[in-house]
């Protein structure tokens, strides 16, 4: 993200592909990180976590309702 132009850095910091591979790899280049930004990026994955687990969870409810199955 280091080479991405200042407009698109402002979106991809909200997205969670930050959080997939920007941070891992700052943690693991960067030794001087202490340990609030440790706690920093598991809290923005966490949250990430709990997105896309409310998302499936809210979109499985929907598909149950319409699915029909013939047959046994």
């Amino acid at each position: 993200m280091a080479f991405f132009p200042d407009w698109l850095k402002s979106i991809a910091n909200v997205l969670p592909f930050k959080s997939l591979y920007n941070d891992p790899m700052q943690i693991l280049i960067n030794g001087s990180l202490g340990w609030t930004d440790y706690l920093r990026v598991l809290v923005f994955q966490l949250m990430w976590l709990i997105v896309f687990g409310l998302l499936a969870r809210g979109m499985y409810a929907v598909m149950k309702k319409k699915i029909i199955v013939n047959g046994g």
